[in-house]
């Protein structure tokens, strides 16, 4: 009797691993069409902007690439036009210059087996994200025949559950044919090891949004030449991008990671489709990682609680806008626990600036947390030579391009952090603005008497307004110095 029952189980594990099998084919079909193989082949001559003759990529798909990645094919939102995803490191580590005048172009290779140059978009190096984009009739096709991926919602799968990977490994789908594999998800919220021969500063250390602990972890090993490419679910949706860059930082070299395609990471793709800057949200304060010994009461648990204690409360930052106080702890940001500063700045910095964020905070001499409700700004570029950004946010006006005045570090002044204002990032030549001798760095806090304290508030006031316009400029918070100054049309 009991040997029959056995048969009865190992048939029905047989039939379910046949099912199991055809659910993976099935999704395997779907996603192979979107996956691309990214490649450089090797140096051209340039003369300016413009590549000597027209770069026609190699038809010889013997011929192996020097450099090698994988990307997901995906459309701008709201329209049918093809982009490639794939990571920043994995298209920009040698910038594809070999040489002064020398470029490698970009080279994409679809399931079809055709191919053709893309050029980068916008790049983002704090999420490790790069659109592409091409000419879809340089493959004799039109946007809408080109398949993309559906995206799905990562937010619903949870440790354990099995996923496919498809990718460029070894340059082996070089000829645009991806390759398969399956892949457990181990873990979520994981971050990769930071480099041990770094010293010890966050900011070279944990250089990624994801070093602060976005990634899911794999068990399956993400070998070289996969990063950038697709991880989905069993419908074939596209769940996440798969990443070498962190297996090879650490000691362990087995372990694969992935971005799992969230809401956050969604925006974020958002904008680089877009030609943006990616954007970060900043409370500013000066943090440090805590547990308190005394048990408390929050969310109906008594235990000791880990938070984050605002050390520092920067004056005027976001966080003293909301009341935030030196010495308060943070337990949750929209109702996401803080257990350690890495926590906090990952989940404010994903949020993007202008957002309200919830904080569950308590105050030293209370019992109970209360609710803190915080506009964020934006936290300050380190390294603006790393971003690749082809088109502003808001357009160009009277030659000037504004941002928030936390928008890049080498203004972050205790001067000037937190006013009230737009900051000049750039002044186009021989436009009204340079005229009138503005120049970057300048803040701005009010157009034609009106106040502004964003780019989309100072773009939605000089929009609508003809002839001459007024700005004031500040000066110092603590000094003065305020002046106007008139730009005509």
């Amino acid at each position: 009797m009991a040997s029959f029952l056995l048969l009865d189980v190992v048939a029905s594990r047989a039939v379910a691993a046949e099912a199991g099998g055809d659910v993976f084919v099935k999704a395997v079909e779907i996603a192979e069409r979107a996956t691309v193989a990214v490649l450089r082949y090797g140096p051209v001559q340039r003369r300016g902007d413009e590549f000597e003759g027209t770069f026609e990529p190699p038809d010889l798909t013997e011929l192996l690439p020097y450099e090698f990645a994988s990307g997901v094919i995906i459309r701008a939102a709201g329209t049918n036009e093809p982009l490639v995803l794939t990571n920043y490191h994995a298209v920009t580590s040698r910038a594809g210059r070999q040489a002064t005048g020398e470029v490698s172009p970009i080279v994409i290779r679809f399931w079809n087996r055709r191919g053709c140059s893309a050029q980068v978009r916008a790049a983002d190096p704090r999420s490790d994200l790069c659109v592409l984009e091409f000419a879809p009739g340089a493959i004799n096709l039109r946007p809408e025949e080109i398949p993309a991926f559906v995206l799905g919602d990562a937010g619903v799968l949870r440790k354990g559950q099995m996923v496919l990977t498809l990718g460029n490994p070894y340059a082996m789908a070089r000829d645009g044919s991806a390759s398969a594999g399956l892949a457990m998800i181990a873990n979520s919220f994981r971050q990769p090891i930071p480099d041990p021969f770094l010293p010890p500063n966050d900011f070279q250390r944990k250089p990624t949004i994801h070093h602060l602990g976005t990634l899911w972890q794999l068990d399956g090993r993400i070998n070289i030449g996969s990063s950038g490419g697709a991880l989905v679910n069993t419908d074939g949706q596209l769940v996440g991008l798969t990443t070498s860059q962190a297996a090879i930082e650490g000691y362990e070299k087995a372990g694969g990671f992935a971005i799992p395609i969230d809401r956050h990471v969604r925006r974020i793709v958002d904008s680089l489709s877009k030609g943006f800057e990616v954007e970060y949200g900043f409370l500013g304060i000066e943090m440090e990682d805590v547990e308190d010994e005394l048990p408390r009461k929050l969310d109906g648990l008594n235990r000791p609680l880990k938070a984050v204690k605002a050390k520092r409360v920067m004056r005027f930052s976001p966080a003293d806008l909301a009341g935030i106080q030196d010495g308060d702890l943070i337990f949750s940001v929209n109702g996401q626990n803080t257990d350690s500063r890495d926590d906090l700045m990952r989940l404010v910095g994903l949020e993007g600036p202008g957002n309200l964020v919830k904080l569950n905070v308590l105050r030293e001499g209370q019992s109970d947390p209360q609710v803190v409700v915080a506009r964020l700004g934006k936290w300050p570029v380190r390294d603006d030579e790393g971003i690749i950004a082809t088109r502003t946010r808001y357009p160009i006006w009277r030659g000037l391009t504004v941002d928030y005045t936390t928008a890049r570090q080498k203004y972050f002044t205790r001067e000037t952090d937190f006013q009230a204002a737009v900051i000049v990032l750039a002044v186009k030549e021989g436009s009204a603005a340079q005229k009138q001798g503005l120049q970057a760095g300048d803040l701005i806090d009010a157009v034609n008497g009106r106040s502004v304290s964003s780019p989309e508030e100072f773009w939605q006031l000089v929009s609508a307004m003809k002839g001459t316009v007024r700005l004031r400029l500040p000066g110092d918070r603590f000094t003065g110095g305020a002046k106007e100054v008139k730009l005509e049309e």
